[in-house]
């Protein structure tokens, strides 16, 4: 199939239900270097409806519509190779079904010891628990003899599953510990969530901007308004797994004090219901656990520099138009960015002078309130360095606009 696709130097592949049984097709297209895209079959479906003759469904017409979605949607998964998050997510995978096997054994146990103990087993009961109140039962009838036995049996799992969910924990903090993340400093997030976390998302850089991630989680609100009307409804969507890690994480946060109880109790001030303070919380903690993990991987791959070295590595050299910053109203600033030398040179056309977001915190002070001057604001940039120059009029300098002037040198 590669061989055929050599036609078509660009090219993407469209795998539908890429995390399921297109797993293994997916994962050999990328791990030869092809860009995959996982097409959902929610969407896929809709595509076919939408199209003549919708209610017919063909293996070519399903891959057509598939197609069709992959050519329109430019925020569809990007499958890449295995790599650390996959086998978190194995890892979390066993961990859940080690949980529910271990849940299940102890409901026997205390089906079984119902009968032969007075009141029955005792809540939460481990291995060495269940051993002891087996010592005191003294079988009388066969009956009492088979369940006796059982119940060993029963022990000898819980034992068992106790000693794997041991070992699949540490295996959990050995790739954490591989994967170099910062995720388990957050209070409420061990390392079980932390790889859940972790196995769930894979590449964080996915997600364009928090917004989406908070989506992508169903942290965020859904938007229900229709003319005057504006409301917002609870999200039920999402991946309910990650939304289920930050309901986990706000209790705990609610519950163990700091600034998420804080922010919890402000809300119920505020008048909101216990459960809608919760729910902002956990549109907060979203927003926190994006940021830890964008920070991670600049980390990790070399690039945690000033916010100034990120927009040059985005393209700031060479770029030749007009950035103007809000709307345009009298006195506000209007700025050409075009390439000078190494450089970038920010020119105001008229009004106040204002640094550009992202480096507004990395300049050094420059002119405020309008003061027009034409002093050189440098910006925090490794060579080359990006200067912005001001010099809108030529008139008389302000008397702070001096002592500014002296005070830099």
């Amino acid at each position: 199939m590669l061989k055929w696709c050599e036609q078509w130097p660009e090219r993407r592949f469209a795998v539908e239900g890429a995390g399921g049984l297109g797993r293994t097709l997916a994962q050999q297209l990328a791990a030869a270097g092809e860009d995959v895209v996982d097409v959902p079959s929610t969407l896929s479906a809709r595509a076919r409806l939408l199209a003549a003759g919708g209610d017919r469904k063909t293996d070519p017409a399903d891959a057509l519509h598939v197609a069709q979605v992959a050519l329109f949607r430019t925020d569809l998964r990007k499958v890449t190779a295995e790599d650390q998050s996959t086998i978190l997510r194995l890892l979390t995978e066993w961990h859940d079904d080690l949980t529910s096997e271990r849940v299940r054994i102890v409901n026997r146990l205390h089906a079984l010891l119902r009968d032969p103990l007075p009141g029955g087993a005792p809540n939460r009961l481990s291995p060495d628990k269940a051993a002891a109140l087996m010592k005191g039962i003294r079988p009388v009838t066969a009956t009492d003899n088979r369940r006796r036995d059982i119940a060993r049996d029963l022990l000898a799992d819980l034992r068992r599953i106790d000693r794997q969910i041991r070992d699949n924990e540490t295996q959990m903090r050995d790739a954490l510990a591989a994967s170099r993340t910062t995720l388990t400093a957050l209070p409420g997030l061990g390392i079980v969530l932390a790889a859940m976390v972790l196995g769930h998302i894979g590449d964080i850089s996915r997600f364009p901007t928090e917004h989406h991630f908070a989506s992508y989680t169903g942290s965020a609100p859904l938007d229900a308004s229709s003319g005057n009307n504006s409301r917002h409804r609870l999200n039920t969507g999402g991946n309910r797994a990650l939304n289920s890690v930050l309901d986990i994480i706000a209790v705990c946060q609610i519950r163990g004090g700091g600034r998420g109880q804080d922010y919890y109790r402000r809300k119920v001030a505020e008048g909101k219901t216990p459960a809608e303070a919760r729910r902002a919380l956990k549109r907060r903690l979203s927003n926190v656990v994006y940021r830890t993990m964008k920070r991670d991987q600049r980390d990790s791959t070399g690039r945690g520099r000033r916010r100034s070295d990120h927009a040059s590595q985005r393209g700031l050299h060479g770029i030749d138009q007009r950035i103007a910053f809000g709307p345009r109203v009298p006195g506000q600033a209007e700025f050409d960015v075009r390439q000078a030398g190494q450089g970038v040179r920010v020119v105001a056309r008229h009004g106040r002078f204002e640094i550009p977001g992202q480096h507004r915190r990395n300049a050094e002070p420059g002119p405020h309130r309008g003061e027009h001057t034409d002093e050189t604001v440098a910006l925090e940039r490794h060579p080359p360095a990006a200067v912005g120059t001001f010099q809108p009029f030529q008139h008389r300098r302000t008397p702070c606009a001096r002592a500014r002037e002296q005070h830099h040198g």
